[in-house]
């Protein structure tokens, strides 16, 4: 999602908000703005992967109406489609701390190696975006065992970060 401007009103009638729609990756925002006010603040983003479908990790800091003050770094991954000429986000995942956040960044990096761009976009599909077999198949514009067959070839490339018997590593 793009940055949210103060002045006009969004497309559920409400004063203050409209959001812009990002064009580019690194036009793409975390931060939110309501009545001129920032509410959540954009620290950094690390951007995992770029294209139709682009994966970002934000690092950001949500006001404290209490204080005034903004709070500790929260991190969020979130996931974005291009779609007549702009991102929309299609799924988000909050993490903890920043030790989280490192250790979940490297992992996806890590599979990602082993996996085709297709095969990773479907898998996010899948577990991140919720969606099933039947809808990644038609968002996709192929046949469900065709969605079903990428699908299981990217979860044997990535059975080798699980250890037999399922212990942590």
């Amino acid at each position: 999602m793009g940055r949210v401007r103060p002045g006009t009103k969004d497309a559920r009638g409400r004063p203050g908000k409209r959001i812009v729609m990002s064009s580019t990756p690194d036009e793409i925002t975390i931060e939110y703005e309501e009545s001129g006010q920032i509410l959540i603040k954009e620290i950094d983003k690390v951007i995992l992967s770029k294209g139709a479908w682009t994966t970002i990790l934000f690092r950001y800091q949500e006001l404290d109406t209490e204080t005034g003050g903004y709070g500790p770094d929260k991190y969020a991954i979130r996931r974005y489609q291009k779609s007549g000429g702009e991102y929309r986000q299609k799924s988000k995942f909050n993490i903890s701390s920043a030790e989280q956040a490192r250790r979940t960044a490297a992992l996806i990096e890590q599979i990602k190696s082993c996996l085709t761009g297709t095969q990773y976009r479907r898998l996010w599909m899948l577990y991140a975006g919720k969606m099933n077999v039947t809808a990644i198949a038609k968002a996709e514009g192929i046949s469900k065992a065709s969605a079903s067959r990428s699908i299981s070839a990217a979860l044997k490339n990535i059975s080798a970060f699980f250890p037999e018997g399922g212990e942590n590593r």
